[in-house]
């Protein structure tokens, strides 16, 4: 096998994958790509090996050192094409544990594909092809859900399905600040999942639940930050009329009138004025600029 594929799967954390390990997840990559012909297995834009291999194989496998290995059976809801459930269910193999990896699945076709893959691999999983919101009093040790649905929608489903289990891992997409970004979730709720997370009072949860919830707010200040940075130096025209300007308060008029600002770091600067009404006369002049170049 090519080294290049050793040293990825070398990135498997606390794991020593051997030979015999790198093929059989190799071999899942060359079914996922035979299956995917037919059905979306995974997204088809995701063709070649190697991103099969770091974007679900290596993203799956991350969540290894969280799974309880000291349990019968850990569960993966909605496993779609098998990730998480695949991959863990064959490291489970290579460390010589029992544990059986259930897969739900609603899906006849992904199920079937499901079946082919754990009989050619020879794993222990079990495929349930049912809905999982239909299924009630489920016991199990670790519950896993990659890319099914929004956490509070999970966290709603293992409060009125499961009856016992022992921790839950949920893949959050590129982040897990954007866990508290959904609606509905707030740090008391995370909480009653992961009671090991430090409770520093109600303050600190505030602070963090308005910076999750506002956090595209303020990325995108942070860019027109940024970008007004690089326009600090732009002149003003001496000549400019500010009273023709829609959105500006006659106060704010009056100010600019007043000062006469050179460049937009003087305007910026004078107190009293917003970055909103900076803003304004920022897209004013770079119109004007637009104009006189045409």
């Amino acid at each position: 096998m090519d080294n290049v594929i050793l040293n990825t799967y070398s990135k498997i954390n606390n794991l020593d994958v051997s030979r015999e390990t790198c093929n059989e997840l190799e071999k899942l990559i060359t079914m996922i790509q035979e299956k995917n012909k037919q059905i979306n297995i995974i997204s088809r834009k995701i063709r070649e090996k190697s991103e099969i291999r770091v974007r679900h194989i290596l993203d799956s496998a991350q969540i290894i050192d969280f799974v309880d290995l000291n349990t019968n059976t850990t569960c993966d809801l909605g496993t779609g094409g098998g990730m998480p459930g695949l991959i863990v269910a064959i490291v489970m193999k290579k460390i010589k544990n029992s544990m059986k990896v259930s897969l739900y699945e609603k899906s006849h076709n992904k199920c079937d594909f499901l079946k082919e893959v754990s009989k050619k691999l020879n794993l222990n999983t079990e495929i349930i092809h049912k809905d999982i919101f239909t299924v009630k009093n489920i016991e199990t040790g670790t519950i896993m859900s990659r890319a099914f649905k929004p956490m509070p929608v999970i966290l709603d489903l293992v409060n009125s399905n499961f009856k016992n289990y022992k921790n839950i891992i949920l893949f959050m997409g590129n982040s897990g600040k954007e866990i508290l970004t959904q609606k509905s979730v707030n740090m008391s709720k995370i909480r009653d999942i992961w009671p090991e997370i430090i409770d520093h009072g109600s303050d600190i949860d505030e602070q963090i639940e308005i910076n999750s919830h506002y956090r595209g707010y303020l990325k995108k200040q942070k860019a027109d930050i940024l970008a007004f940075k690089r326009d600090e130096n732009l002149s003003i025209p001496d000549n400019i009329d500010y009273d023709q300007f829609s959105g500006l308060s006659n106060e704010v008029k009056s100010k600019f009138k007043q000062i006469k600002p050179k460049t937009m770091g003087q305007a910026l600067r004078i107190d009293g004025i917003t970055p909103a009404a900076v803003y304004i006369l920022l897209s004013h002049v770079k119109r004007k600029s637009i104009k006189h170049i045409a």
